[in-house]
C-alpha cells in the first residue's frame, strides 16, 4: 500500500494493545471522577451508626465536598485512595478489554468477528468481566479503605494490603 508505514505498535500483540488501551482509558477516566468517589465514600460512612460522635452529619455532598476542601485543600479530593484507584482500574480494564477478544474469539470456534452471536458477546464481557473483577476486589477494598481515611497505612497500597491481610486473613 503506497504511504503506509509499519509503526512499532503493529509488533505488539493485540491482546497486550487492547489491554493497555482499557487500563489507560478507565484509569484516566477514573482520576477524573474520583472526588466524586471520595465524597460518596465519606458521606456512605458518616451514615453508620454513630459515624459522626452524636453531632448532625453534613447533609450532602456538597457539604462533604467543602468540607473535605477546608480541611485538606483541593488535593484533599484526589489524593485518598486514588493510587489504589488507578491500579484497580488497570487490573481489572486490562483483563476485561485485553482478553475480551480471545475469549470471544474461543466461543465462537474461532469464526468471524461479523459472525458473533450476541450470546457469544455477552458470556464473553461475563467471562472476562467476572475473572477482572474477582482480580481486582483485593484493591477495591485497600481503595475504600483509603478514601476513607487518607492517613490509613501511611497511604501505601503495599503496607495495606498487608495489614488488611494480617488482620483480616486472606
Amino acid at each position: 500500500m503506497v504511504g503506509r508505514h509499519d509503526s512499532p505498535i503493529d509488533s505488539v500483540p493485540v491482546i497486550l494493545r487492547d489491554a493497555i488501551a482499557g487500563a489507560g482509558a478507565n484509569s484516566f477516566a477514573t482520576t477524573i471522577v474520583h472526588p466524586a468517589d471520595v465524597v460518596k465514600t465519606r458521606i456512605q460512612l458518616l451514615q453508620a451508626p454513630g459515624a459522626y460522635g452524636g453531632l448532625r452529619p453534613p447533609s450532602g455532598m456538597v457539604d462533604v465536598a467543602l468540607g473535605i476542601w477546608r480541611s485538606d485543600g483541593l488535593w484533599g479530593l484526589w489524593a485518598p485512595g486514588l493510587r489504589a484507584t488507578v491500579a484497580r482500574e488497570v487490573a481489572y480494564n486490562s483483563i476485561r478489554a485485553g482478553c475480551y477478544p480471545a475469549v470471544r474469539e474461543v466461543l465462537s470456534g474461532g469464526g468471524d468477528k461479523d459472525d458473533v452471536t450476541l450470546l457469544q458477546k455477552i458470556a464473553s464481557a461475563m467471562i472476562t468481566g467476572s475473572i477482572g473483577a474477582t482480580l481486582s476486589n483485593p484493591t477495591d477494598v485497600v481503595k475504600i479503605k483509603l478514601m476513607a481515611d487518607k492517613d490509613a497505612f501511611g497511604g501505601s497500597i503495599l503496607q495495606a494490603y498487608r495489614e488488611i491481610f494480617k488482620s483480616e486473613g486472606p
